[in-house]
């Protein structure tokens, strides 16, 4: 973890990523070139990590950093974890940045943005959203596979996240990648503002009705079987057990629109019934689908529903 009150400016030292990475020839052990690839040596050490083709474009951990820096001009960035693994193969930095989260009275939506890329010539650098507090090889791993499931899904963006190959443009991508988080930290200025209005928009039993019918209805045509009805009767009442629970009644939100919507996240996140896979944990399915399946899709629905009926 990285300790509060870091800066920006000492984050590479803290995390220790204070170090860069440089190609070298390769030679053979009777001192023959090897032409077509070449070592990456991590500088502070003089290890190699790793050998890659020659035409390999190293991004350097000072690369990440500049990253959140960029971000930290136009809102407040506050450094969480970061580090290095299995020498140094791997780094990443996990930041909160406000200007891709909101807090409307007690209630506060976390962005987090996780950075993390390889000096092994075996990964692409990954910069993208995640809900996951990453502190080691485990969580890691899942944040990487949520947005590289999320990107084969939907294609590359803020929303989605990155993936640069190391090629002799990755620096030039990474920099296209900066400007539109930038973009996104003004986007999110809009939605912060949509919330706070919703926030201000008392909830009735009638609005509360209709928007969990539309969020929840069955596809056009289709009918209620029996197992459907109970479904949707533990349903309204896991929903009614949300709404009146301490996540619900925050001071700020409780009793209004936006409160509906966030119970109907909640319920998506954490209540609804999920099929799995085999050898799948119930919750990590809960997870793959709430952050890129139709649980994605539930919560998007629910922020239309619910401009639709207060409009």
């Amino acid at each position: 973890m990285i300790p509060p009150g870091t800066s920006l400016d000492d984050l590479a030292t803290v995390a220790g990523l204070a170090w860069a990475v440089e190609k070298e020839a390769l030679y053979t052990a009777s001192l023959l070139p090897v032409p077509k690839h070449v070592a990456l040596i991590r500088q502070d050490t003089m290890a190699v990590l790793g050998v890659v083709g020659r035409d390999y474009g190293p991004v350097q951990n000072q690369t990440l950093v500049d990253t959140l820096t960029a971000l930290g001009r136009l809102a407040r960035v506050t450094p969480e974890s970061g580090g290095s693994l299995l020498g140094g193969r791997i780094v990443w930095l996990l930041a909160r940045v406000d200007g891709l989260g909101f807090r409307i009275g007690q209630d506060e939506h976390e962005g987090f943005l996780l950075l993390t890329n390889s000096h092994d010539g075996q990964r692409p650098l990954t910069i993208g959203p995640t809900t996951l507090r990453v502190v080691c090889a485990n969580t890691l791993a899942l944040a990487q596979r949520q947005i590289r499931t999320r990107i084969a899904a939907e294609g590359a963006g803020v929303a989605t996240g990155y993936q640069v190959r190391h090629t002799r443009s990755a620096e030039i991508q990474v920099a296209d990648i900066q400007l539109a988080l930038a973009e996104a930290v003004a986007t999110n200025r809009r939605t912060s503002e949509l919330a706070r209005y919703l926030a201000g928009i008392p909830s009735s039993a009638a609005l509360e009705r209709q928007f969990f019918q539309r969020v929840f209805a069955l596809p056009d045509g289709a009918s209620e079987s029996d197992r459907a009805i109970t479904m949707r009767k533990n349903r309204e009442e896991r929903l009614q057990r949300i709404l009146a629970s301490p996540t619900s009644r925050v001071d700020g939100t409780s009793g209004s629109a936006y409160a509906l919507v966030q119970a109907a996240i909640e319920y998506v996140d954490h209540e609804r019934p999920t099929r799995t896979q085999e050898g799948q944990a119930a919750n990590e399915a809960r997870l793959c689908s709430a952050v890129f399946g139709s649980g994605a899709d539930t919560k998007s629905k629910a922020w239309g529903t619910i401009q639709e009926l207060v409009r």
